[in-house]
This record gives C-alpha cells, structure tokens and sequence, in this order.
C-alpha cells in the first residue's frame, strides 16, 4: 500500500510539473555516471584484502577476459618487487621408466627441490632403467607465462624474475590485487608438499599452500594432514612439515577409530575452507558434519595427550 501512494504521487508531480521530472531524471544520470566512474578509478590499498570468504586459493589469471584496451594507471599500485622475495623453487618432471611391480613401462610425476640431479629424481619416482625425465609442462608450475600475463603484472607496477612461471606471475597478480594474503608460504610446508608430489609456487600464502596441499592429498593423508592443522591452530603454532612431527603417527591413527566414516571425512575436509577455519579458530558449525567431525578431532587430540 506505501508504495501505491508514492507511485500515485509521482505520478501526480511528473504531471503537475514537468520540469520536476527532467530535473529529478537529470540528478539520477549524474550520480549513475559518478559511481561508474569512481568504481572504475577507486585507488588501491595495500591493506583493502577482501572478505577472506571471498578469496579465491586458486586464482588464475583469466587472459580472455583481459581487455588489452583497458587503461591500467601505473602510480594506482605500489610497486611489487618480487626479485627481492627469497623463494625456494620446486619443479615437477614426468619420469618415465619400468614399473618393477609388472615390468611394464609406467610415467609419474616428481616434485623435487631446484638442482636436484636427475639420479635423484628418478630414485625418487621408484621406477626402474630404462627412463626418462622431462619437465611436466602440463602443470601451470613449469609453463612460461604467457604474453598477456607478462604484460598484465608490469601494467600493475609487478617486477619478477626472468624465470618465473604462469603459476608465480599468478600469484604475484593475486597479491597485488589484494586477492590473497601477503605473506608466503613458508619452507617446510613447501617441502612437505614437494615429498607428496604437489608441485606449488613459493609466492602463494601459506593458507593458499595449505588448501592447495588438502586438496592435492588423498585419503588417509588428508585426513592426517587436517588432524595436523586443528592440533597446530588450536595450539596456535605453525603448521609446517607434519612428517617431521613427534606425534605424527598420532595424527595418521586418527581415522583408525572412524575407519567406517573415511570416505565421509576425506570428502567433508576436501571441502572445508581453510580461510574460516584459521580467522575464526573453528570449522563453520552450519556444516552439522563438518562440526561432528571438527569435535572428534579435538577430543581425539585431547585424550591422546599430546604436547
């Protein structure tokens, strides 16, 4: 009924005075045209990290969508001089050899540390002679970056070393544009990614190389690795290298006690968002099993009496 009776007077003034109406429809362009334009030319802040809800682990850089036309304003962002971030690379190789299960021939993936020899690299895969080692360019890790994403991170006042990948200029982008944390991935949790064979970028957050491992993680070790996580954040400590862990075979006996539920929970944590989890030092509770599960955890934690 309100709004019948504003129509109606509206209705009435466009009317009864016309020059209301252009005069009303004139000041409505304007402040169209103002937020157009004050969206398109809001400065950037360093600080200004959107809603950690909102923050997308794997962003990539979407290069179709990238409008060559667009005037990007070199002084709009502070400068970025990743040359200057200590990084330690990892690389991902295709090794192909004997299976000495079936003497057959078989490829894996191997992440190994930068410089490691290839005598390594093959021990490492289990395969047996006659083999092959070559980088694995299906993973965005060992692809150049492209020409767009070049040209989109020195628009956005970027500077990176010559040997960069498409996954560290990504990374590079995403924490420029406020998209991801600013801190990295710290070495451990590198390292400890590296030995499950998740090859990932030394310019990620360590929350960003946290989800990425859970994900890349199968079963058991999933499974391990977030009774990990909950015992290192409700002990406010960081998580690093879980293998180098004393209670290590604490966390992987876990799921002895819940061997009927393991599919549930892997998939439940495949799921879970590590961004709520360590703001909010709990899972999201709206989630009944994702909350039963978080509860089993740290009663198990508890009664394992671990330090």
């Amino acid at each position: 009924m309100f709004w019948f009776i504003i129509f109606i007077l509206a209705l009435y003034f466009i009317f009864s005075y016309p020059e209301f109406f252009f005069f009303l429809a004139a000041i409505i362009v304007f402040i169209l045209i103002y937020k157009a334009y004050n969206k398109k030319q809001k400065p950037y802040s360093n600080s200004s990290i959107q809603d950690d809800e909102d923050i997308s682990f794997n962003s990539r850089l979407n290069v179709e969508t990238y409008d060559d036309d667009d005037d990007i304003d070199d002084d709009e962002y502070p400068l970025y001089d990743t040359t200057k971030v200590h990084a330690v690379n990892y690389h991902e190789f295709k090794v192909k050899g004997k299976n000495p299960k079936t003497n057959r021939l078989k490829t894996v993936k191997v992440v190994v540390k930068y410089g490691t020899s290839e005598n390594i690299i093959a021990q490492k895969s289990g395969l047996l002679e006659p083999y092959t080692i070559t980088p694995n360019t299906d993973s965005w890790t060992e692809r150049e970056p492209s020409v767009a994403q070049i040209e989109y991170a020195q628009d956005l006042n970027i500077i990176f070393p010559s040997d960069c990948s498409s996954a560290d200029i990504s990374a590079m982008i995403s924490k420029q544009l406020g998209q991801d944390y600013v801190d990295y991935i710290n070495p451990e949790l590198l390292e400890y990614a590296a030995d499950n064979n998740i090859c990932l970028s030394p310019y990620i957050s360590n929350i960003n190389g946290i989800s990425s491992i859970i994900h890349s993680l199968r079963s058991e070790k999933r499974i391990a690795f977030f009774v990990y996580i909950v015992y290192c954040f409700t002990r406010r400590i960081h998580v690093t290298n879980m293998d180098h862990s004393v209670n290590k075979e604490i966390f992987y006996n876990f799921i002895n006690s819940f061997s009927e539920k393991k599919d549930e929970y892997c998939e439940l944590i495949d799921n879970v968002s590590i961004s709520y989890l360590f703001k909010n030092k709990k899972v999201d509770r709206r989630n009944r099993r994702m909350a039963q599960l978080y509860d089993n955890i740290v009663q198990y934690l508890e009664n394992a009496k671990i330090d």
